[in-house]
């Protein structure tokens, strides 16, 4: 009787804190609309974007932004120091810079990891280190598989911010821990 009795009180509560049906929106409305100087990037163009640090001046957060659709988005506006020397290239740009032919199946690597979608990925053309190119030929594991494919490795200036060398770290003093 109990339960019946806390399922009835509960019933409404759980009914009025429902969102209502209209008011759902999809993922991407909201989304950050992202800026660098007067580039719009898509947000998942942002979180693939590899360019200095230092090249930033300023960096302008918008809450409750409306777009041209009416969807409520955060705004993101990055301002560089000089936009003139930003020069983002997309992977087929850096193919295309450092000779290298499309003919075989690619696997490309920024910085060690994996790039999942190659449509998105920028990266500053002066932070860029070097580009490695390796055939599954050069690999001894794989010179046998008889697989055409290649690893494009493009190292960037950010493993030199992230020199492990360079880390410390705090620990915190636990009282009565010995």
């Amino acid at each position: 009787m109990k339960i019946l009795l806390m399922l009835a009180f509960l019933a409404p509560a759980i009914s009025c804190c429902a969102q209502p049906e209209d008011e759902k929106r999809s993922r991407d409305q909201w989304e950050p609309l992202v800026y660098i100087d007067s580039l719009k990037l898509s947000y998942g163009q942002f979180q693939s974007l590899y360019f200095s640090p230092d090249k930033i001046s300023n960096i302008d957060l918008v809450n409750n932004y409306y777009d041209s659709g009416s969807h409520v988005h955060g705004k993101i506006v990055i301002r560089t120091k000089n936009p003139k020397e930003l020069k983002l290239l997309t992977l087929e740009d850096i193919e295309r810079r450092y000779a290298l032919s499309n003919a075989e199946p690619t696997l490309v690597m920024v910085d060690n990891d994996i790039v999942k979608d190659v449509s998105t990925v920028r990266v500053d053309s002066s932070y860029i280190l070097r580009v490695e190119v390796l055939h599954a030929d050069d690999l001894d594991y794989m010179k046998d598989s008889g697989q055409e494919v290649r690893v494009v490795k493009i190292c960037t200036k950010a493993l030199t911010y992230s020199n492990k060398e360079a880390r410390f770290y705090i620990k915190e003093d636990v009282a009565g821990s010995e």
